[in-house]
């Protein structure tokens, strides 16, 4: 009785640690970069909850499916007195890689699993039976899980759909195997491979998705903490984080930055004649074109309020010539570009302020500079920006003596 209870909580502990290791191995390869943030971020499928990943990073993490079941299938579990021939759980991880990371993650760990099986039988001197009556359950679990998993319900519905299924499944494939001798031994060992499979399966499918579940929640935490929920990018909380980083590498390694306040010339009268809807409508879109065509890792690009974005510019060699191109080219593109507000195109122009900052550790002067300080500065060049017509940009540059 000790060594099937020691190899059953080994096989469970396994593709528990297997499944999160490889759930997280997709995490890691999950992350992509903005090109207005010099950060990574995590992106689900906004229906499924599953990772969105590269074909390369599927592909990937099918192999490491497909080896981990192989090696599953060489740690059996004995039965104790008797009673049933050994059992493995090589089935499982296959359910569990094609409902977190993709159907084409379970289909390639699927056949890989078929092929090690194969050379397996080659190099050794089981029988092909063992080999062979392994060949449809194998194909049929996959079969099982995509299925399961094609069904728009929950994770623990999908869990269970896929159990019901493949109970059925194992009990028409045991009767054919023994069709037409069917005896009290037979009766039993199905009957404790039943029970090793789900109660194996339950355990580890309600860790998994609880810690899954834990994890997400987490993420959902953190991005609503760090983003803004109609733009997706960074919010004021970000923003005065970023900011108060940036003032500190130019005390500590003198490192220059800017700060680029902008603002969308009369928003007031769009949301009076358009409607607040619409007015979100072109905040949302004014921020995603910023975002795209800003396009350089070393500009973070953030919604402070309301019409207000900023853009922190603190790329190593910085000048104070950089961060105005990139503004001058959105005029550029804003004034080609028109917005849908209620089903009329209408154009949106900008306002621009921006503040250079350069530590000056030459000057043996006391500092008078705060974050509070550059951000105002930003803001009044902003202000005067706004009071010109033909003058949508205005610039300071001002010392910081470190």
């Amino acid at each position: 009785m000790f060594p099937f209870i020691t190899a059953y909580i080994t096989n469970i502990y396994l593709i528990i640690g297997a499944i999160l290791a490889l759930y997280f191995l997709a995490l890691s390869n999950s992350l992509v970069s903005s090109h207005d943030l010099n950060q990574k971020k995590i992106i689900f499928n906004s229906k499924t909850d599953q990772l969105i990943l590269s074909l390369k990073s599927k592909i990937l993490l099918g192999i490491f499916t497909g080896i981990f079941c192989f090696y599953i299938s060489k740690n059996e579990i004995p039965i104790p007195f008797g009673m049933a021939t050994d059992i493995d759980l090589q089935y499982l991880p296959i359910f569990f890689a094609v409902v977190y990371a993709s159907p084409l993650t379970g289909t390639i760990g699927t056949f890989l699993l078929l092929f090690l099986r194969f050379l397996n039988y080659l190099t050794t001197n089981q029988p092909l039976s063992s080999f062979g009556h392994d060949i449809p359950l194998i194909l049929i679990i996959l079969a099982l899980s995509l299925i399961a998993d094609q069904k728009p319900i929950t994770y623990q519905k999908t869990s269970c759909l896929f159990l019901g299924y493949s109970l059925i499944a194992r009990f028409f494939i045991f009767t054919f195997a023994n069709y037409p001798i069917w005896d009290l031994n037979k009766t039993i060992n199905m009957t404790v491979h039943f029970f090793v499979f789900t109660s194996g399966f339950l355990i580890a499918s309600y860790i998994i998705n609880k810690l899954i579940d834990v994890f997400q929640s987490l993420h959902i935490y953190r991005t609503s903490a760090t983003y803004d929920t109609l733009t997706n990018i960074y919010n004021k909380e970000s923003f005065l984080f970023f900011l108060d980083h940036a003032y500190n590498d130019a005390l500590l390694d003198q490192q220059s930055f800017s700060l680029a306040i902008l603002d969308i010339d009369n928003f007031k009268k769009i949301n009076d004649t358009y409607g607040h809807l619409a007015g979100d409508e072109i905040i949302a879109d004014v921020a995603q074109l910023i975002k795209k065509q800003l396009n350089s890792q070393s500009l973070l690009f953030f919604r402070i309020g309301g019409d207000e974005f900023a853009i922190i510019d603190r790329k190593k060699g910085h000048s104070k010539k950089q961060l105005i191109d990139h503004v001058q080219r959105l005029f550029s593109f804003f004034d080609k570009k028109k917005f849908n507000a209620n089903q009329q195109q209408i154009k949106v122009q900008l306002s621009v302020g921006i503040v250079n900052i350069f530590p000056n550790k030459k000057r043996k002067e006391q500092n008078s500079l705060t974050v509070k300080d550059i951000f105002n500065l930003a803001d009044h060049s902003l202000y005067e920006a706004k009071k010109e017509d033909s003058k949508k940009v205005v610039t300071q540059d001002y010392f910081l003596f470190t």
